[in-house]
């Protein structure tokens, strides 16, 4: 074997009317989902997608521990219910239990409990122990030496015996290694003239890395950096960025910015570096030329940053155009087109009285990549059945587990089409949009949102 893996199972038991399961737990190796259970199927069912007709090994076993773990969670949530005064609304209660092996062996079976996401059972990585956190469900001395037995003697085999059976039959699936593809950009807000370097990482698997960025040849410190979250792409990899915001003096002396990235898929650290370019005129003008010597090539790969609008109000209208096409250089707009002006006008703002050359060409090319696009997307459209999904919605505290900050993040997945509105709000009151990180909006696998 090579590094480490895990199975981990998630579990939930939810109070009060929603649309989801008032049980529900998922299985996961590493990060694929294997096993799903919840309360109103009532039975064990496989996530291998990739598998014909799967079968779950020891499917009455698991099952009926999916049993038992939905009533003792019912059964603490009761009791700490009173403590946190709640006597209506949504409230969760969650579990999180697992293994991980690496090649040194094999780990004890870990648990966590949280009520709305607060810890009210943990696990002590050094005694290898569980401790309840509230007077509520202490255990007393005979029970806690019955619930480590049982962890001890059946759960913690089994998760182990578990886990090295995925990871034998799905080789390729979790313990596949896909490098990541690396870019740092240099990014200069048009109106403030603010900028920002920025190190992403995308397309990676497994999720783990490492990022660093350094300045000159110098580590920048990570409390100046905004590290985004881990985002799931469309394919089963994996992306994260790091963002600098350049203060006034770095912004006026040149510097070369590198970003490092280790990856169990990398034999050796990967070092992708900016250069601060030539005087802007020069710059823009090499864009230029290269734009007039590559315009066909562009064209092409301009296809693929077109934003096709589904019109899907009661009598088909949006705010945006039908179909819109932008040509880039690099990360640089160079040209636009839309169907509502039927033309095609330069982005380049820096230069006065901008002329886009070989004009008719380039509209002739614009209209046939309008055309050939809303024919595919007829041919597509019934296959997908897309006229509308809702979207499941979350809302979740989550504390870091060694500095004790908090975030609260409200997820909405699962949606079609893709324009959706979001508001958080605290005790009733709007929370100002630029005390949000608001992310990226990004596809699952199944077409939604």
């Amino acid at each position: 074997m090579q590094g480490s893996h895990s199975l981990w199972m998630l579990a939930t038991f939810i109070e009060g009317e929603t649309q989801f399961p008032k049980f529900s737990a998922l299985v996961m190796v590493d990060d694929v989902q294997v096993e799903y259970f919840d309360s109103n199927d009532r039975k064990l069912i496989s996530r291998r997608h990739w598998k014909v007709e799967d079968v779950v090994e020891e499917r009455d076993l698991k099952t009926s521990i999916m049993f038992h773990v939905r009533d003792d969670l019912t059964a603490t949530f009761q009791l700490l219910k009173p403590r946190f005064n709640h006597t209506d609304g949504v409230h969760t209660y969650q579990q999180i239990a697992g293994c991980e092996m690496n090649d040194e062996g094999a780990s004890p079976l870990m648990l966590w409990h949280a009520y709305d996401g607060i810890a009210t059972v943990s696990y002590n990585e050094v005694t290898k122990m569980y401790s309840p956190l509230f007077p509520e469900i202490m255990w007393s001395k005979l029970e806690s030496e019955a619930i480590q037995q049982v962890k001890m003697n059946l759960l913690q085999p089994l998760c182990i015996r578990t886990l090295k059976s995925y990871l034998k039959q799905d080789k390729n699936t979790v313990m596949r290694k896909v490098r990541p593809r690396v870019r740092v950009m240099l990014k200069t807000h048009p109106e403030s003239g603010a900028q920002q370097v920025s190190c992403l990482a995308t397309g990676f698997y497994p999720r783990h890395i490492n990022m660093t960025l350094l300045r000159d040849g110098q580590t920048v410190p990570e409390e100046r950096l905004i590290t985004g979250e881990l985002l799931p792409n469309g394919d089963g990899t994996y992306q994260e960025r790091k963002t600098l915001s350049l203060n006034v003096e770095e912004r006026t002396e040149r510097h070369n910015y590198t970003c490092t990235v280790t990856h169990t898929s990398l034999s050796n650290k990967l070092d992708i570096t900016w250069e601060p370019g030539p005087d802007p005129d020069i710059r823009f003008i090499a864009v230029a030329v290269s734009v007039v010597v590559f315009m066909i090539v562009v064209l092409v790969l301009a296809v693929a940053a077109f934003i096709k609008r589904k019109r899907r109000s009661a009598e088909g209208e949006t705010q945006f155009p039908k179909f819109s096409g932008v040509v880039m250089v690099d990360d640089v707009q160079v040209e636009y087109f839309d169907s509502n002006d039927h033309k095609v006008i330069s982005r380049r703002h820096w230069t006065v009285e901008d002329v886009v050359e070989e004009l008719d060409l380039t509209t002739s090319v614009m209209l046939r990549v309008r055309d050939d696009l809303n024919s595919g997307f007829q041919l597509i459209k019934p296959r997908f059945n897309h006229t509308g999904v809702r979207p499941r919605v979350r809302v979740m505290l989550k504390t870091h587990p060694e500095s004790g900050a908090q975030q609260v993040s409200s997820l909405a997945t699962g949606f079609y089409p893709r324009h959706i509105n979001m508001t958080l709000l605290r005790d009733g009151q709007t929370i100002p949009e630029e005390s949000l990180i608001t992310g990226e909006l990004l596809p699952n696998g199944d077409g939604t949102y």
